[in-house]
């Protein structure tokens, strides 16, 4: 049976924490850090474990608890230890109903998929100048733009907070 529950990632140097939810804690530990090691993990969590390493974070169970709980008991933890390395100081686990998938579906039916033009290329590449990136970075300002693409003004404005937030988090760390 799978054990759902509540998780930290403490580092051993400064002991900046990162708190988590998960359905199975068994196998949550080596994804973390597989998914880590692929620079695809909450910025401030690849922040850190890029500059101190893997072996400076340490996987601890706070509590298990029932898959209803979990959000909840998330939260909870989150405002008890104020985490330094999570990104926002909200549990949250995105759900989406069949009915929302199916309209999620429908909106992309049609849309241009693939590479970006080169019209498109170039006015990156024109913004980059100046800038030292490798080619994996350029990658990843043409993939966000992409996600971005469609979102509205409120959400741009929230994802602005964050990064704010984030950004502000990176100087009190030193990361």
């Amino acid at each position: 049976m799978l054990k759902s529950g509540i998780y930290k990632l403490q580092s051993k140097i400064n002991k900046a924490t990162y708190v988590g939810g998960t359905l199975n804690l068994k196998t949550r530990k080596n994804t973390h850090f597989n998914v880590l090691g692929r620079q695809k993990s909450p910025q401030l969590l690849q922040d850190h474990y890029n500059k101190y390493g893997k072996n400076d974070l340490e996987f601890f169970i706070i509590e298990t608890c029932s898959k209803k709980d979990l959000l909840h008991r998330e939260q909870y933890w989150i405002d008890t230890l104020n985490p330094e390395l999570n990104s926002t100081n909200t549990a949250y686990r995105p759900t989406h109903t069949e009915k929302t998938k199916q309209k999620i579906s429908k909106a992309h039916i049609g849309k241009k998929q693939g590479p970006p033009s080169e019209e498109h290329k170039r006015k990156i590449s024109e913004a980059l100048k100046g800038k030292k990136l490798t080619e994996k970075h350029k990658q990843a300002l043409i993939d966000s733009h992409k996600k971005r693409k469609n979102v509205s003004q409120e959400t741009r404005q929230k994802m602005s907070i964050s990064a704010k937030r984030r950004h502000q988090k990176r100087k009190e760390l030193n990361v």
